[in-house]
């Protein structure tokens, strides 16, 4: 009969629990020591690799001395395992650059460091602290890039009034502001425009001039100070018109980014771009529709008069292209806007980094347009957000107070309320995920900035995915090394053999045999006839009479030995660990060598002195035994405690010692009084030294006993001494606490006898009470039926000799219809 599907749940259940728990080594334990390569160690995170050369020695192998592993865990690192030099973990941190804040011009400095230098291992962490401080009197770069389609007309002519009130409105933030400007329509190509010269002739301004010959982008005016320049450019800007909906917006953006030195962009400046538009944009794929196919290389195209040459030759770019080249340019673009496409242009900004949206609007006056890049520009001065370029098998994480220092630290890259001269800090954390395939990748260079500041902390990382001491011109390498028989390289203290040769110190051909009797030799015991080679070819494989041991048949399992005989993973286990862990011991040949301060079959015991009695200075306070640092105390002589201190039932406690002395200090009362006094001779070496209200229960670990014992009278009075100072026997105390009063309970009023003769009684009066209600209310109900009955009987009608309930047998029925017509018919 098999077991029921809930009954078979449940043993499936625990056989994975237990194998969980009991079958698997401790991988993440041990499996430092199954590494084989240095490579392979310092690629495990806390692992270290000791590069020491190491001869195995035959009385070793004999007597089945475990070898040292080259590779364990960094908390086991200590000069008896390896040199310090020898040994292989670096991770390292250098500070090239560390330039203080500063608000001077042309030299101004808002973050630091600037210059990192670190070396990382496979998933470990280091953490940067850098530091942002907004200066003073900043320099601001305001480049307008219009849409100057028909349509934008009446922006236009707003715009070209605007220069000379933003430089006054920006003059109170800086004192170094630069200004310039250019403009987009789209390609000129069907069908985003009208090609034909026909079209152009009829396609006329609301002024009746005739529009200008389209074109994609132009760079009208490089930045600077020259306001009226500023004013004449924008007034001479020629307007255009397109055929569909979407403009070109993208492609001008792009070239106003990238061309740094076109558009005049200067290198410590916040770069504030300001994009003017009443239509939406085409995106990439769109320029297939006029048979561009080339995608935007995001490279600066303009020629010396400031057009864009290849328009008609590269596809739009992508919004992905785009928040890239924002990013890595540092420019903050406010979309200013009209309403009817507002939406469009909030789901853009959504996608770049840095952006903001305004509203823009032809019949309100140049202050609302001041307005909306002062509010934007304020929002940006006053937060700061960090952004990383980092690659994908890195990580990198921020964490900051921001500016409440006595905030706890959370991790966040973005900080608020940002003012001139006060430092934000953050905490940078960088952890390598995984070692890249390719090792020129093992260099990164990593650029931490704010968001719309061209400046940086650039972190040079070096990824330790390999060991210096395998490289050839490091001091541990050595080619041909005669550790190695001349048949291979010495590096990191282990031998890399050629294609010749085979084992740990090359002797071996490699093409030369393994299992003949006489390359057998050496790898089974001498007296075994019948032993197989290395214990199995599982276990291991007999290279040039040598047994050369194989992993375990799990992560982390090694077996190990002359003949391979041994392993790290069947020995017994302490805390579901074999041995109870690296920290207490290491597994060999089914036994666990246990570390200092452990023993115990699988290191479970503690030999540290926890047993020891603080104020006796005894193990388990001479009344118990000492194991696995438990003292387990004589329960026959009724001890217990921590230390085997206590005595609670003990006829020679303590308590009964000092009782008659405490009584006769403290009560005047008791044994102990003599005359006026207390004996000397009993109590000369007892002090109360404290008279106090209440003792209560003394801590666990506190030097006071509490005592609470009868006197003579039937009351009981407390008090605690404290164990040292004063010797007497065995025992050793100091001071006496006491109550000042005794705990009296109140004499009863009554004697026993007396209590239970009135129980009795009252008991007897309780249960005749009973019975007369009882007898009170039968006659009650009694007299009332037969009050009823007699009632009944004198209203009854029928006369005395007849039963009013009789019926005669005999019944007479009549026929209505006997004696008619119908019946004499």
């Amino acid at each position: 009969m098999g077991l029921k599907p809930g009954v078979r749940v449940l043993v499936c259940l625990v056989s994975i629990h237990l194998i969980v728990a009991y079958g698997y080594p401790d991988t993440e334990d041990i499996s430092c020591e199954t590494k084989e390569t240095c490579a392979a160690c310092i690629r495990t995170p806390q692992c270290i690799w000791c590069a020491d050369i190491r001869p195995i020695k035959s009385e070793d192998a004999v007597k089945n001395i475990p070898e040292q592993p080259r590779c364990t865990h960094r908390k086991f690192n200590s000069e008896s395992w390896c040199r310090i030099d020898l040994v292989v973990d670096k991770n390292e941190t250098l500070v090239p650059k560390d330039d203080p804040f500063s608000s001077q011009q042309n030299n101004q400095t808002q973050v630091k460091p600037q210059h990192v230098k670190i070396s990382l291992r496979r998933q470990e962490e280091l953490r940067i602290n850098m530091s942002y401080q907004q200066a003073n009197d900043y320099p601001v770069d305001l480049y307008f890039l219009m849409d100057l389609s028909a349509s934008m007309e009446p922006y236009r002519n707003n715009l070209a009034k605007l220069g000379v009130k933003v430089v006054e409105a920006m003059g109170k933030l800086t004192s170094n502001f630069h200004l310039g400007f250019g403009s987009f329509i789209d390609k000129v190509a069907l069908p985003m425009t009208n090609t034909q010269s026909e079209w152009l002739k009829v396609c006329k301004l609301k002024d009746g001039t005739r529009c200008a010959l389209p074109y994609g982008f132009k760079h009208q005016m490089k930045l600077g100070t020259n306001v009226s320049l500023f004013t004449t450019k924008v007034e001479k800007a020629e307007i255009s018109a397109n055929l569909d909906v979407p403009e070109g917006g993208l492609d001008g953006l792009m070239q106003a980014i990238v061309c740094q030195h076109d558009i005049g962009w200067r290198k410590n400046a916040r770069r504030l771009l300001v994009y003017s538009s009443d239509a939406t944009y085409h995106i990439a794929g769109d320029g297939k529709l006029a048979g561009i196919v080339e995608p935007n290389d995001e490279t600066c195209h303009l020629d010396e008069k400031g057009a864009y040459t290849h328009a008609e030759i590269l596809d739009y770019p992508s919004i992905t292209q785009m928040n890239k080249q924002i990013q890595k340019n540092s420019i903050n673009v406010i979309f200013d806007v009209t309403k009817a496409v507002s939406r469009d242009y909030q789901d853009l900004s959504l996608r770049i980094n840095g952006s903001s949206v305004g509203l823009l609007d032809s019949k309100s006056d140049n202050k609302t347009v001041v307005d909306i890049i002062l509010s934007q520009y304020e929002t940006l001065t006053n937060k700061i957000t960090m952004t990383s370029s980092h690659p994908e098998f890195i990580e990198v994480k921020f964490f900051s107070r921001c500016m409440n220092q006595s905030a706890p630290l959370s991790e966040t890259n973005e900080c608020d309320g940002i003012r001139v001269n006060k430092s934000v800090q953050f905490e940078i954390s960088i952890k390598a995920i995984e070692c890249p395939e390719r090792p020129e990748d093992w260099h990164q260079i990593i650029e931490i900035k704010p968001q719309g500041v061209d400046e940086r902390l650039t972190i040079e990382v070096d990824l330790i995915c390999d060991c210096p001491c395998s490289k050839p011109d490091n001091g541990y390498f050595k080619a041909n090394a005669p550790e190695c028989h001349g048949n291979g390289n010495l590096a990191c203290g282990i031998c890399e053999c050629n294609k010749y040769f085979q084992g740990k110190d090359c002797y071996c051909p490699r093409n030369g045999p393994e299992t003949t009797e006489i390359s057998s030799t050496g790898c089974a015991p001498a007296n075994a006839t019948k032993a197989e080679l290395c214990s199995g070819k599982n276990r291991g494989k007999c290279v040039c009479k040598k047994c050369e041991c194989l992993a375990g048949p799990r992560q982390g399992d090694k077996y190990m030995g002359k003949f391979c005989e041994c392993d790290n993973f069947s020995c017994p286990r302490s805390n579901l660990k074999v041995c109870g862990g690296p920290s207490r011991g290491t597994c060999y040949c089914g036994k666990c060598i246990c570390k200092q301060g452990w023993g115990g079959d699988s290191c479970e015991c503690s030999t540290s002195n926890t047993c020891i009695n603080p104020v006796s200075k005894k193990v388990c306070s001479g009344f118990g035994e000492c194991k696995c640092g438990i003292c387990e105390c004589d329960t026959i002589k009724g001890r217990t405690g921590q230390y085997c201190q206590d005595c609670p039932t003990c006829s020679n406690q303590y308590c009964e010692t000092l009782k008659d002395c405490v009584e006769c200090y403290v009560h005047k009362t008791g044994r102990a009084v003599v005359g006026d006094g207390c004996d000397s001779s009993e109590c000369g070496n007892v002090e109360v030294s404290e008279k106090v209200e209440t003792i209560d229960e003394p801590e666990a670990d506190s030097k006071y006993k509490k005592c609470m014992v009868p006197d003579d009278n039937g009351c009981t009075f407390a008090f605690k001494y404290e164990v040292g100072g004063y010797q007497r026997g065995d025992q050793r105390f100091d001071k006496v606490i006491a109550e000042k009063k005794k705990k009296c309970s109140a004499l009863p009023l009554f004697s026993p006898l007396t209590t239970a003769a009135g129980v009795i009684l009252l008991t007897l009066f309780l249960g005749l009470l009973g019975l007369l209600a009882w007898k009170a209310v039968t006659m009650f109900y009694d007299h009332r039926e037969y009050v009823k009955f007699e009632k009944e009987r004198v209203c009854a009608t029928y006369e005395g000799g007849t039963n009013p309930i009789y019926k005669a047998a005999k019944s007479t029925f009549n026929n209505p219809m006997f004696g008619t017509e119908s019946t004499a018919q």
